[in-house]
């Protein structure tokens, strides 16, 4: 039922495995991860963009998708959702939430395509299970990674696919065996340098990452909390008007909102006047929305570093609006 794959590999193989036809619809978020639309235009397949709000996916908006697809003699195939901390809106979906998109999928008789890169950064008390554990009849894809707890360069993730597919000769197969196929047909086979270090770290770490998960968790709310403490320090200093930001619970995204438009040039005088860096929130959306937000990030920085961000990052936003 699993599949040793990188995680962006992973999103192409799902895609390429399950979505054979034009008809075929893939829903994601608005504003989405950029490696799932990328996948999907590699692939030509057709997104639908879904509004996402502070607790997920707006369901009414799914649900009509859903309906319009079938309207129109087609159907949504499959949907792309990262529950925890989201990249980049940084939203999180409440259990309940969780609990009505699985009952949305099994009305509608779509997949669902969940990214969990972030869940285990939410602080101790507060962890809710992914969809994957709340799930009855095998709706869901989970899709996971060591790259946030081992170590990015690796690119090693994995897929839980126990679902059970059609084979082209009438037959049968787990979705997770497809994919291994598939796989062997693209890569051959996951590079074994890097399949060696991650079973290097299981090794060493006694067959579980659970302790390393808890304490890289520490260190990224830590990283969080420093960057918005620092943002809130600017606001009393004084801040030019219009500048606001998200305020995530967990995950290592910050989104800010400016009353000027944000986009590649003003990221470029952003790095090269002062020497912070930032992405334009419009990269992310499917549509024209986004032009005057930007992403900010906190993962691998040290204090110093997210401290001089911080400061630097004041001066670009008096600097650059009032401008």
């Amino acid at each position: 039922m699993v599949v040793t794959v990188g995680a962006q590999e992973a999103m192409l193989l799902v895609l390429r495995a399950l979505i054979r036809s034009t008809d075929d619809l893939l829903a994601v978020a608005d504003p989405c991860y950029v490696g799932i639309t990328g996948a999907a235009r590699l692939l030509d397949v057709e997104t639908v963009p879904v509004p996402e709000g502070h607790d997920g996916l707006r369901l009414q908006q799914l649900r009509a998708a859903c309906r319009a697809a079938r309207h129109a003699g087609r159907r949504i195939r499959l949907c792309y959702v990262a529950p925890d901390f989201s990249n980049p809106g940084g939203n999180r979906m409440p259990r309940h939430q969780r609990e009505r998109l699985l009952e949305l999928a099994e009305a509608e008789d779509f997949l669902i395509l969940e990214d969990n890169v972030y869940g285990f950064t939410a602080a101790p008390g507060d962890e809710l299970p992914p969809l994957k554990a709340l799930d009855r009849n095998r709706r869901v894809i989970h899709l996971g990674t060591f790259a946030k707890v081992c170590f990015p360069g690796a690119r090693i993730g994995y897929v839980v696919a126990d679902q059970t597919v059609r084979t082209a000769d009438g037959g049968s197969t787990l979705l997770a065996g497809q994919l291994a196929r598939l796989k062997s047909m693209v890569t051959v086979n996951t590079p074994p340098l890097s399949q060696a270090v991650i079973g290097g770290m299981l090794l060493e770490h006694g067959g579980s990452l659970a302790n390393r998960c808890r304490a890289l968790s520490a260190t990224y709310r830590r990283n969080l909390a420093l960057l918005l403490d620092g943002l809130d320090r600017l606001a009393k200093a004084g801040l030019p008007p219009g500048v606001e930001w998200s305020r995530p619970a967990g995950g290592l995204f910050v989104r800010m909102r400016l009353s000027i438009p944000v986009d590649d040039a003003l990221l470029a005088r952003s790095a090269d006047s002062y020497g912070v860096l930032w992405t334009p929130m419009a990269h992310f959306h499917l549509g024209p929305g986004g032009n005057d937000m930007l992403r900010l990030s906190c993962s691998y920085l040290t204090p110093e570093q997210i401290r001089t961000g911080v400061l630097r990052l004041g001066e670009f936003l008096h600097g650059e609006i009032r401008r």
